[in-house]
């Protein structure tokens, strides 16, 4: 099997496995909608951003990680800040829907 065969099946894998990224992402901003001042809900909801933003350029999808890295640059500006507007809270839980809601492939 070639590089190139074995990169297309690890591809076909992360694609396999972005609804339940998706998934875990819209868990983590359902914690930081509820309460949206706690960092430690930010900081995860960041980090699994951060990790498709990565995975996404590496299996050739570089549009989906540039959307995430948007979404992942906002939040890491909130935190920076400690400031959790309610338009900032709501811009984030618009873009991941909008994110989930497109096709990449």
């Amino acid at each position: 099997m070639s590089v190139a065969d074995k990169m297309a099946l690890l591809a076909q894998g992360f694609l396999a496995k972005l609804p339940a990224r998706y998934e875990k992402m819209n868990a983590a901003f359902a914690h930081c909608s509820a309460d949206s001042a706690s960092a430690p809900h930010w900081i995860e909801l960041h980090r699994l951003l951060h990790s498709l933003n990565g995975a996404a350029g590496t299996f050739g999808y570089p549009a989906l990680g540039s959307e995430a890295a948007a979404i992942e640059s906002s939040i890491k500006d909130m935190l920076a800040l400690q400031a959790w507007r309610m338009g900032d809270v709501t811009a984030v839980g618009a873009a991941l829907q909008a994110l989930q809601g497109r096709d990449f492939t």
